[in-house]
C-alpha cells in the first residue's frame, strides 16, 4: 500500500507541470503588426504630453537599435508607469479609465507622457514569464485585472528577475532581464509598464498545464488500483 501511494503521489507531481510558451519578438519581421497570438492580444498604449486621453493601437515589431545582438521588441518603450501607480491608481480603475484622463481631477498627468503594453488573455492565468531590455535597469511594473476588468494589484518585476549587464555598440551600459511571476490568482487583463526609464518587451510566456499530464495522472490511477482489483476478484 505503501509504495502504491508513493506512487500516486509522484503521478500528482507530475500532472501538475507546465510547458513554456515564450512568445518572442525575434520571431517576427520588423514592422510586423502584431494582433492575437496563443490565446493573447498585444496591445500598445500611448499617452503624449499635454493630452487627456490615451491612444490603444496593435503592438508592431521594432528593433532594438543600440542591441549588438539586434533583439526586436512588441510595439512602443514602456516608460513612467511609476507615476500612473503613484497618481493615478488611487483614484480610478485603470484598465477602464485610461483612454480618458480627467485633467481637471489629475492634473499631475496632464503635462507627463508614458506608454504601456496591454495583454489580454482569451483564458485566465495565474503566472507569466517576461523578458525585457531595459536602458537603466529600473525594471517592470504590473497592473493585474480580473475577467471583468476589476483591478486586483500592482507588481514589479524587480524581486523575481535575473538581470544580466550588457554592453552596446557605444560602450553603453544596459541591462536584460528575465521574470517570472505566480499571481496566486486568476489574471485576464495585464497592464505592462517600466517604473521610469524606457523599457522594452522582447518576450513573454504564459504557462499552462500540459494537456497530456490529465492523461498521464488517469494511466497512473488506473495502473495502481485497477491489477489490484482484478487480483481481488480472481
Amino acid at each position: 500500500m505503501k509504495n502504491r501511494i508513493l506512487t500516486l503521489l509522484l503521478v500528482l507531481l507530475s500532472s501538475s507541470s507546465v510547458s513554456a510558451n515564450w512568445i518572442s519578438a525575434d520571431d517576427f519581421l520588423a514592422g510586423q503588426t502584431i494582433g492575437q497570438l496563443s490565446g493573447v492580444t498585444i496591445e500598445g498604449i500611448q499617452k503624449a504630453s499635454g493630452s487627456s486621453t490615451s491612444e490603444h493601437y496593435q503592438s508592431t515589431i521594432k528593433e532594438l537599435t543600440f542591441d549588438p545582438e539586434q533583439h526586436k521588441y512588441f510595439g512602443n518603450a514602456t516608460y513612467r508607469f511609476s507615476l500612473l501607480l503613484s497618481n493615478f491608481l488611487g483614484h480610478h480603475n485603470p484598465l477602464s479609465s485610461l483612454d480618458n484622463i480627467d485633467s481637471a481631477a489629475e492634473p499631475s498627468l496632464v503635462n507627463i507622457n508614458f506608454g504601456g503594453i496591454l495583454l489580454s488573455l482569451s483564458e485566465p492565468i495565474k503566472s507569466l514569464g517576461l523578458k525585457d531590455v531595459s536602458r537603466f535597469g529600473d525594471g517592470l511594473v504590473l497592473f493585474l485585472f480580473n475577467k471583468d476588468g476589476d483591478y486586483i494589484k500592482t507588481t514589479t518585476n524587480t524581486p523575481f528577475s535575473n538581470k544580466t549587464t550588457k554592453i552596446d555598440s557605444s560602450d553603453r551600459t544596459f541591462w536584460e532581464f528575465t521574470s517570472y511571476f505566480n499571481f496566486g490568482t486568476d489574471v485576464s487583463y495585464i497592464l505592462i509598464g517600466s517604473d521610469d526609464a524606457s523599457d522594452y518587451i522582447t518576450a513573454f510566456d504564459i504557462s499552462v498545464p500540459e494537456p497530456s499530464s490529465i492523461m498521464l495522472l488517469l494511466v497512473g490511477v488506473f495502473s495502481i488500483f485497477i491489477p489490484h482489483a482484478l487480483r481481488r476478484t480472481w
